[in-house]
């Protein structure tokens, strides 16, 4: 039997632009590992820095900048398609022009529900996008049941869809040792009677909460160290917000990191504060690296995942009583959810699963 060949597109090379690259690599690599031809394509990068930069020999990027993409880029993503000839393109990237660019191409096209379904008016770009998707799919992955409501509410056929959750890698997201966390911590100049608290995602007042995010960390004690990673356009905004707190309540923003597992390694406990969360990867990564979860009601998936990892979860006007828990450095992760993470969220039943709908879309 043939062997058989998954194309993955993502839209960006850079990590720090959201999870659909985390979960199209881990993907690639595990299906990979059970004997599948799959590759990765990322459409352009986002940072300079990472121009034609590859992490596997199975990953490929265009290189196109955005200026370039109606004209080079649909040329370069072409041929790259026609070069693998892959049976499958599984889609992670949520842009117009790659599927202009694939129009005609006879195979397998699956969709990957990271998002709800978008919306826009006629003259946007989200619109035509959702119709070529709506077209050109044969099967939609939701990420959640939420997910997979959205598009149904939106017109896609419910029997197109299939709910394959997302994983956590548990080689790199995993409680370190005390050793290593002591090491870890004083790399960043952090004491070893500080609390940890970490915050990790792109920086979205919107989507993310970053009014929550200040509004916790106005409460926290100096015994307390909230740490921030990710980038993104609320950046300047956040910063400024922060400057005003005094300096030994101050938290340590990062920026964008390379890998947050180490990250996630030496903390002692995840503060999550997005409104709109269609899954919630970095849940997992957080309950997967042994840490207690402080929370925000959230609309989406992610608010099912929340009661499944045993957050304290709060509204907005409860935000005083949520920092007086985490002021304490009381909580503990129930050690079954540990395990059940470990046991019921890995990226080989994930690649198990979508391999099972491409043998049945084939």
């Amino acid at each position: 039997m043939p062997v058989m060949k998954v194309v993955h597109l993502c839209q960006s090379a850079d990590p720090n632009v959201g999870g659909s690259l985390t979960v199209a690599r881990a993907l690639v690599k595990a299906q990979r590992d059970l004997g599948v031809e799959a590759w990765l394509v990322c459409l352009y990068p986002d940072d300079p820095a990472v121009q034609g930069v590859r992490a596997a020999d199975y990953e490929i990027t265009c290189g196109v900048s955005r200026l370039s993409r109606w004209s080079r880029g649909l040329l370069k993503l072409r041929g790259v398609i026609n070069r693998l000839q892959p049976d499958i393109i599984h889609h992670h990237d949520g842009l117009l022009w790659p599927r202009l660019a694939l129009l005609g191409w006879k195979g397998v096209r699956i969709t990957h529900g990271h998002l709800g379904c978008p919306s826009g008016g006629l003259w946007s770009s989200s619109f035509w996008t959702h119709r070529l998707t709506m077209v050109g799919t044969d099967c939609l992955i939701a990420i959640s049941p939420w997910v997979a409501a959205s598009w149904v509410k939106t017109g896609f056929p419910e029997s197109k869809i299939r709910w394959v959750p997302n994983g956590v890698d548990c080689e790199r997201f995993y409680p370190r040792p005390p050793e290593v966390r002591s090491q870890l911590r004083h790399a960043l100049g952090i004491g070893p009677d500080r609390h940890l608290l970490l915050w990790a995602g792109r920086l979205d007042r919107q989507t993310k909460g970053l009014d929550r995010l200040v509004a916790t960390a106005q409460g926290l004690s100096a015994e307390v160290l909230l740490v921030i990673a990710g980038g993104g356009s609320d950046a300047a905004w956040l910063q400024a917000e922060l400057q005003q707190l005094p300096l030994e309540r101050r938290p340590l923003i990062l920026g964008k990191v390379p890998d947050p597992a180490e990250l996630f390694g030496m903390a002692d406990s995840f503060l999550f504060t997005s409104k709109v969360e269609p899954f919630g990867l970095v849940l997992l990564e957080a309950a997967a690296s042994d840490l207690p979860i402080f929370a925000f009601e959230c609309v989406g998936g992610g608010r099912e995942l929340l009661v499944e990892l045993a957050a304290r979860v709060v509204g907005d006007t409860e935000v005083g009583e949520l920092v007086q828990v985490i002021n304490r450095r009381q909580d503990h992760l129930p050690a079954d959810i540990l395990e059940r993470v470990r046991n019921n969220y890995s990226w080989k039943n994930v690649a198990v699963g979508t391999v099972n709908i491409y043998q049945e879309w084939l």
